[in-house]
């Protein structure tokens, strides 16, 4: 008995064929995998109550490359923030200084807080970080006459920072003659005619003063790239099966 094995129809063109179904569902299962990454690594962030703008931070390209190569990247635009939150960290204050000052919510709805720029004076630079270094509050000894002027009306109508400091941290920054207005907002008060303050006026915290704080793991990062590396190869089948179907399909019509 004797059996013969030949070809049959153009090798070079089905080879091909075949070449192009493979490089589309690489193309196809690195794309989907990727941005499954990305929205994994969102939904952590977001279920870990970190804001929108960490949340956002998280992003994936894609690179169509040659033939059968394509290859996507997932990162962050914040990879030291989603690191501490993935690993845990202490934070100290940088340089000589003693203390971390931390706005307390009241501070926070005094001046009105930008989840991107953080905490901005109304009507001011609202990318800059409040901090008890730029408080507008602060009375500047330096500078001409009219800039001291100013810097007088400023301490007069947001108040200057008093520390606190009690035996155990957190110490505190406070400022003196702060009331609520009828919408329920915080608001500096106004002096009387007699120069006083009215009455309903209270001392507010402005800001915690503590040594270091220690960050709590809440993210977990390598959960979402270990099911990356399971779900890829899988990706790539599925959606290489599903191109080499059509492939067939068209070369027998």
């Amino acid at each position: 008995m004797r059996i013969h094995a030949a070809i049959v129809g153009d090798l070079e063109k089905y080879m091909k064929m075949e070449l192009r179904a493979a490089g589309a569902g690489v193309l196809q299962g690195v794309t989907e995998t990727s941005v499954r990454v990305r929205d994994r690594l969102r939904g952590q962030v977001a279920s870990a109550g970190l804001g929108p703008n960490l949340e956002k931070a998280w992003r994936s390209n894609v690179y169509e490359n040659r033939t059968i190569d394509a290859a996507a990247l997932v990162y962050s635009k914040a990879p030291l923030i989603h690191s501490a939150f993935d690993e845990g960290a202490e934070i100290f204050p940088s340089g000589r200084r003693k203390w971390l000052a931390i706005p307390t919510p009241e501070c926070r709805a005094l001046f009105g807080y930008r989840s991107g720029g953080g905490l901005g004076t109304r009507g001011g630079n609202r990318r800059r970080r409040l901090s008890p270094a730029n408080w507008p509050g602060n009375v500047d000894t330096g500078g001409t006459t009219d800039q001291q002027r100013r810097s007088r009306r400023r301490a007069l109508q947001y108040g200057t920072l008093r520390p606190v400091w009690r035996p155990r941290p957190p110490h505190l920054l406070v400022v003196d003659d702060v009331r609520t207005n009828r919408a329920g907002q915080l608001t500096r008060a106004r002096r009387s005619k007699s120069g006083g303050y009215l009455k309903g006026t209270t001392t507010v915290v402005m800001f915690w003063l503590v040594p270091m704080v220690r960050m709590k793991k809440r993210l977990d990062l390598n959960e979402v790239y270990d099911w990356a590396e399971r779900e890829l190869p899988n990706a790539i089948v599925r959606a290489y099966t599903a191109a080499a179907g059509g492939a067939d399909t068209g070369g027998e019509e």
